[in-house]
C-alpha cells in the first residue's frame, strides 16, 4: 500500500486534465482519505468559483453539482480567502474528485463507511514498528533485528545496570519517556473502548511492561531512558550509543499511578492477574507520592548537565497527581483517592486548554465523565456544562476560520497538529455528553485538516493520502537503504517558531524535510491522538 497513493494521484490528475477540468488556479483541498456517507463534506479552495462539481475519479462523470459558498474573509493564519464547496448530500460510496472552473481539481478521495477504519489499522500498526528491545519480523520492508537489549545504566556515580528493556521509541529517535507514555496509553485505552481493534491490548502491554520496569522497589518511577548525547542517524539495531536510566520524578511516578489504574480496568476481563499487577504498581506509586508531597526533584525533572535530547521537563506535578487520584478512585472506589481527587477538582478551569504530556488534568476530568464514574450527579452536571461551554467556543472559532482548524495564530508551535487533535478529543467528548452535532462536525474538521484539507494541501500522516509526508524525521526511515517510511505516523506540522523556515503566515511554516525535526518529527502521543480521533470518526 505504500506506493499506491502517489500513483493514483497522478492517474487522476491526468484523467481530469484530459477532460478539461484541471484548471491552473489554486488547488481544491479535501480530506485525502475521504468522508463517511452520512457526515458533513466540505472541500475548500482559495478562490471564488461560482459553482463546482463532484466527479467519479475513474470516468470524470458528474455525480453532484452545487453552488459555491460566498468567498470568506482573509484567513490570518494562511493569508488565503477561502470558499467552501459543500457536497454533504453526496452519500453514494465511491472514489471522487472535486472540480470547479479556473481552479485545480482536488486530489482523489473516497466516500465510504470504512474510510477511517482502514486508516486506524494503519496508524495503530506504527506502534509495533516503534517497539524497542525486540526484532521486527513481520515480512514487511520495516523488519529489523532486535535493538537496545541492554537498557540501561543508571545515571550517576554507581552506573548500576537495570533492566528497562522494551517499550516504544518515543519519536524519531530512540529515547523512552514516562510522561509521553502516559498520555499515549490513555488515548489507546479509549481507542480500545471505542473500537476494540484486534491486537491493541497486546501492543499496549509492550509499553505497560516497560513502565513497570521503570518503577523502583519503593514505588518511585524513573523519568526516562536514553543516550546522553545525539551522535548520528542510524537504524535502531545499529544504535550502540551508551544508554542511561535517569532519576526518579514525581511526575513520572504519578503518571504510572494514573496509567496503571486506567490499564487495570482495561485488562480486568482479559487477564485478572495482569490487571492486579498493574493496579498494585499504581497503588505503590501513590504511596510513594504520599511520602513525597512536594515535587521531586525540587523544581521538577530536567536533564543533567551535559545530557542532550528530550527532557520532558515539568515544574508542576499537581495535575499528574490529580489524574492519578481520579484514575485510582475510578478503579477502586477507595475514599482516600476520592478525597485527593475532589481536593484538586477545582484547581484548574476544566477543559480550558487541551491535554498534553505536560498538562494532564483534562484526562482526569474526562475519566470522571465516563459511564460508571463515582463522581456525584451535581459535580458531573457542572463538568458537562463546562465542557459544552468550552466546546462551543472552539466550534465557533472553527466555523469562522478559513481552513476550519482549531488553532489560533499563537498555536502554530512544535506539535500544532497534535494540539488540533487534542481539541478534537474534547469536541468528541462534548458531542457524547450533549448530542450536539456541531461539536462532532468541528472535531471531524480537525481530522480533515491533518489529512490534507489545509493551506498546504498536505496530508501530515505518512503513507495516507495522495500527498503524504515522505521525509519525516524518523531515524529508521533516514537509515533505511531504500528510505522507506512507515505509514501512519503523524508529524508535528506547521511551526512558526522553527528557525530556518521564513514564511509570511504561520500555517505555511512547514517543509517535508527530514532535517527539520521541529515540523517533521512524529511522536507516539500525537499518533495516538490521531488513532483516538479515527476511532471516534469511525462510529
Amino acid at each position: 500500500m505504500w506506493a499506491a497513493g502517489p500513483t493514483l494521484a497522478l492517474l487522476v490528475v491526468a484523467l481530469v486534465g484530459a477532460h478539461g477540468f484541471g484548471g491552473q488556479g489554486p488547488a481544491i483541498r479535501v480530506d485525502q482519505l475521504g468522508y463517511r456517507p452520512g457526515e458533513t463534506k466540505l472541500a475548500l479552495v482559495a478562490a471564488a468559483p461560482a459553482a463546482f462539481a463532484v466527479r467519479e475519479a475513474a470516468t470524470g462523470r458528474i455525480v453532484f453539482e452545487g453552488p459555491a459558498a460566498a468567498l470568506g474573509p482573509r484567513d490570518p493564519a494562511s493569508g488565503d480567502r477561502i470558499t467552501a464547496l459543500d457536497f454533504t448530500a453526496l452519500t453514494i460510496p465511491g472514489e471522487y474528485v472535486v472540480t470547479a472552473p479556473g481552479v485545480t481539481a482536488s486530489p482523489p478521495f473516497r466516500v465510504d463507511n470504512a474510510v477511517y477504519a482502514n486508516a486506524l489499522r494503519t496508524v495503530l500498526r506504527t506502534f509495533t514498528y516503534q517497539r524497542c528491545g525486540t526484532a521486527i519480523q513481520d515480512g514487511s520492508p520495516f523488519a529489523h533485528p532486535a535493538c537496545h537489549l541492554t537498557d540501561a545504566r543508571e545515571w550517576g556515580p554507581s552506573g548500576a545496570r537495570r533492566d528497562v528493556t522494551g517499550g516504544w521509541h518515543d519519536a524519531g529517535d530512540y529515547g523512552k519517556y514516562v510522561p509521553a507514555a502516559g498520555i499515549t496509553l490513555w488515548h489507546l485505552a479509549v481507542v480500545h473502548d471505542l473500537a476494540q481493534p484486534p491486537g491493541l491490548l497486546d501492543e499496549m502491554r509492550w509499553e505497560l511492561d516497560w513502565l513497570l520496569r521503570m518503577q523502583r522497589e519503593d514505588g518511585g518511577v524513573h523519568h526516562k531512558v536514553g543516550p546522553a548525547r545525539w551522535t548520528a542517524d542510524r537504524a535502531p539495531h545499529q544504535d550502540h550509543e551508551p544508554r542511561y536510566l535517569f532519576g526518579v520524578s514525581s511526575v513520572a511516578t504519578a503518571t504510572l499511578a494514573a496509567t496503571g489504574a486506567r490499564a487495570a480496568r482495561l485488562y480486568a476481563a482479559r487477564d485478572r492477574g495482569y490487571a492486579a499487577r498493574l493496579l498494585g504498581s499504581a497503588v505503590d506509586a501513590w504511596r510513594w507520592l504520599e511520602r513525597h508531597p512536594d515535587i521531586v526533584p525540587a523544581g521538577g525533572f530536567s536533564n543533567p548537565s551535559g545530557v542532550e535530547g528530550g527532557a520532558y521537563d515539568d515544574d508542576d506535578d499537581r495535575d499528574e497527581r490529580f489524574w492519578a487520584a481520579a484514575e485510582l478512585w475510578r478503579a477502586t472506589g477507595d475514599a482516600r483517592y476520592r478525597a485527593a481527587a475532589l481536593g484538586s477538582f477545582d484547581r484548574w478551569p476544566p477543559f480550558d486548554y487541551p491535554a498534553s504530556w505536560r498538562r494532564v488534568q483534562n484526562l482526569a476530568y474526562l475519566t470522571l465523565l465516563e459511564d460508571g464514574s463515582p463522581l456525584d450527579a451535581g459535580a458531573r452536571r457542572r463538568l458537562q456544562a463546562t465542557l459544552a461551554e468550552r466546546a462551543g467556543w472552539v466550534t465557533n472559532a472553527v466555523n469562522q476560520g478559513g481552513y476550519r482548524v482549531a488553532l489560533t495564530l499563537k498555536d502554530y508551535y512544535w506539535g500544532s497538529n497534535g494540539l488540533a487533535l487534542e481539541r478534537a478529543v474534547q469536541l468528541f467528548a462534548a458531542f457524547r455528553e450533549t448530542g450536539r452535532r456541531a461539536f462532532r462536525d468541528a472535531a471531524l474538521d480537525q481530522l480533515h485538516y491533518v489529512l490534507g484539507r489545509n493551506a498546504l494541501g498536505k496530508s501530515f500522516v505518512t503513507g495516507l493520502g495522495t500527498d503524504p509526508v515522505r521525509r519525516p524525521y524518523h531515524q529508521p526511515a533516514i537509515a533505511h537503504p531504500a528510505r522507506l517510511v512507515v505509514p501512519g505516523l503523524l508529524v508535528g506540522g506547521p511551526n512558526a517558531q522553527r528557525e530556518g523556515l521564513v514564511v509570511p503566515f504561520p500555517a505555511q511554516a512547514y517543509r517535508d524535510d527530514d532535517r527539520l525535526y521541529g515540523v517533521n518529527e512524529h511522536a507516539i502521543y500525537w499518533t495516538a491522538a490521531l488513532a483516538h480521533i479515527l476511532a471516534e470518526a469511525s462510529r
